[in-house]
């Protein structure tokens, strides 16, 4: 049976590699819980600048669950497009093993953001990382047991921008646990 940190990890597509925390602005706390989409009517919590943000770290999940669920193959020259170096290699390099072990996830992370904070070309985004709508099995081996998912949990994700582009840099995982929406 896989470790719950590796799974974790592996479930992130994110490894806390380190990085420094933005400081300067105020972060932007939007009322009541929200994920990383628009509102049904159109209006957004978030200004445009945070909104890109958001939608770089879309881009980095989106890849990562069509790689963990097996839609796509680990291809770097796709990965740099979403994430910087030497984030992106050791994150792929997790995932490899995982995979190469046997193990796919089903099912989506929902990710509940609570703050984007933005500093220059630096950025982090505070969300709530509930991975209990996925489950991590081996399919050739069916009657294996299953992979026990961690309750969701607070973590920051760090984005640098490069070019027109924002980047995930890095997760650190906050430890305390939360509530998705």
């Amino acid at each position: 049976m896989v470790s719950v940190s590796l799974v974790a990890v592996g479930l992130l597509g994110l490894t806390a590699c380190g990085g420094e925390k933005p400081s300067g602005l105020a972060t932007f706390k939007p009322s009541g819980s929200g994920s990383s989409s628009a509102s049904p009517t159109g209006t957004s919590k978030w200004t445009p600048e945070q909104q890109q943000v958001i939608d770089g770290y879309d881009r980095y999940t989106d890849l990562s669950t069509a790689i963990w669920t097996k839609a796509e193959k680990i291809d770097m020259a796709k990965v740099h497009k979403i994430a910087t170096e030497p984030y992106a290699t050791a994150t792929m390099k997790e995932v490899d093993a995982t995979l190469s072990a046997g193990f796919v996830q089903t099912g989506r992370v929902v990710n509940t953001i609570s703050a984007v904070t933005i500093v220059g070309g630096k950025a982090s985004i505070k969300t709530c990382y509930d991975q209990t709508h996925t489950k991590f099995t081996d399919p050739a081996h069916p009657a294996a047991p299953k992979v026990q998912i961690p309750p969701p949990s607070m973590g920051t994700v760090s984005l640098v921008r490069e070019g027109g582009s924002w980047l995930v840099s890095d997760y650190q995982d906050g430890g305390a646990t939360c509530v998705s929406g």
